[in-house]
């Protein structure tokens, strides 16, 4: 019911004029437009007579929704938001009074510092920080951390101690499955910029992804930061999104339909429309644009596909790798477009968990979520019980410069243990083997989680479903 137009004829742009009153009702938008769009619609629900309800298809920035949840619900107000953010209901009217209260400190104003402290040879302590918000910025601490940062976050004292310098402790991804440290940033996008130049002095790569809502800021922050960071000679490459648009073979090959490849001889054969044109070579589609294949109107988007798979050895998991004889992604002949969420290296066999939700993918790969991973592990001497012991309390793996994390093994075999790990070290298992004067034979990852590899035969796989994709999702975190 609200009204708004311009006060400068043909400027899109402030100032504006606004006039009310807003009447209660029902709004459905994309949610990633951004998190102070939807938290103005919430805060204008406390003055309507009745409920106003939001319907988001793509929820981003989702901690500023719960921040403004929170804060409605102190006035008075009764504010429903659902797990996954699609539905939020705000009732009204509110008779708001004056109040005191202490605002949490904006982490933004941390984490310059914290960076500062990484790359100098210093020891830094950042004082009085209050980690009682739900900004999520805080994230920052453990991303940080997963690749070497020397960092002490006391929320009891509300300080965070950095101790800098290179040497050991230097910025490095190795440690991480796969080598590369993937962050979301749809969840806290106030942390790029400090993250983008961590990632100038970490060896490795860094790809930080889901970051479209960081164009829609004061500033595009994608765009800056490379141009800035590339004038100082960093190496970043500006990846496709929802907001510069998404190539149209990216688009098809996302929504199932083919490969990369193959979208670009449907575009070039005239059998792919958008918005009723006939489609080029190098178009790029945009969030309400229509695309049509075939006589048939594509979505981008899925339905959630998640497929226990038994690796056989040999097989590499990597999309591209033009040294490796088997790749996962031709072994595997699946008609949507799926990845793996977690690694086994070439030699190893069994459970891998392939998906097309990245989600799921990014939960399970965070080894801070410490998810278990169960493994039969043949070896080539005996086993004693000081091996069981030494790899039950941790080994320090000096080549990683780690200790593993403590863990449950048992031998079921004069040469075979099981265990069960809570991290995803790079060839984890070998190395601690090795490190105990073992050399392993044979691999086998038997679970993930929930999902058992049960009687599958290398080269096979199953859906994983029903109460089993439930407690899959439940155990990473996620509402299914």
């Amino acid at each position: 019911g609200g009204f708004s137009q311009t006060s400068i004829p043909d400027h899109n742009g402030c100032p504006l004029i606004i006039k009310g009153p807003v009447k209660p009702g029902t709004v459905v938008t994309a949610g990633e437009v951004s998190s102070q769009y939807i938290s103005g619609l919430m805060m204008s629900a406390v003055l309507m007579n009745g409920k106003l309800e939001i319907h988001l298809s793509n929820p981003k920035e989702t901690p500023y929704l719960t921040m403004t949840q929170k804060w409605l619900e102190k006035v008075g107000a009764k504010c429903f938001v659902s797990s996954d953010f699609k539905k939020i209901e705000v009732s009204g009217p509110v008779q708001i009074s004056a109040f005191d209260e202490t605002i949490p400190s904006d982490w933004e104003g941390v984490a310059f510092p914290l960076i500062a402290g990484i790359l100098t040879n210093s020891t830094v302590t950042i004082e009085n920080i209050d980690g009682s918000g739900t900004q999520g910025d805080e994230a920052i601490v453990e991303i940080l951390s997963s690749i070497g940062a020397n960092l002490d976050w006391n929320k009891e004292n509300r300080t965070l101690t950095v101790i800098g310098g290179e040497g050991k402790n230097r910025l490095s991804t190795q440690n991480l499955e796969g080598g590369e440290l993937h962050v979301k940033m749809s969840s806290f996008p106030d942390a790029i910029c400090a993250l983008a130049v961590a990632a100038c002095f970490t060896k490795g790569k860094v790809i930080l992804e889901d970051a479209e809502v960081c164009r829609r800021k004061e500033t595009d922050r994608l765009k800056v930061l490379k141009t800035e960071l590339s004038k100082l000679g960093a190496d970043i490459e500006e990846k496709e999104d929802s907001l510069s648009g998404i190539r149209l073979n990216k688009y098809l090959a996302q929504a199932g339909i083919c490969s990369r490849r193959e979208a670009d001889q449907l575009i070039e054969s005239g059998v792919v429309y958008v918005n009723g044109a006939v489609a080029k070579a190098g178009d790029r589609v945009f969030p309400n644009d229509e695309v049509i294949c075939n006589h048939k109107v594509i979505s981008g988007k899925q339905d959630a596909v998640v497929l226990a798979y038994y690796k056989p050895v040999g097989v590499v998991c990597s999309q591209k790798d033009r040294h490796a004889d088997k790749l996962v992604s031709d072994q595997l002949q699946f008609p949507v477009r799926v990845t793996y969420a977690g690694r086994l290296d070439k030699d190893s066999e069994g459970l891998l968990l392939m998906t097309n939700d990245g989600n799921l993918i990014d939960k399970l790969m965070r080894g801070a979520n410490r998810h278990e991973k169960e493994y039969v592990v043949k070896v080539k001497k005996d086993i004693s019980d000081d091996f069981l012991s030494k790899m039950a309390n941790g080994i320090y793996l000096k080549e990683l410069e780690q200790t593993t994390r403590p863990c449950r093994i048992e031998a079921v075999g004069k040469r075979t243990f099981r265990i069960v790990l809570t991290q995803g070290l790079n060839r984890q298992i070998r190395r601690m083997c090795e490190a105990s004067g073992q050399e392993v034979l044979s691999l086998k990852r038997v679970r993930v989680a929930n999902v058992e590899l049960g009687k599958l035969k290398p080269g096979e796989y199953r859906f994983v479903s029903g109460e089993e994709l439930s407690m899959l999702y439940a155990e990473a975190g996620i509402q299914a």
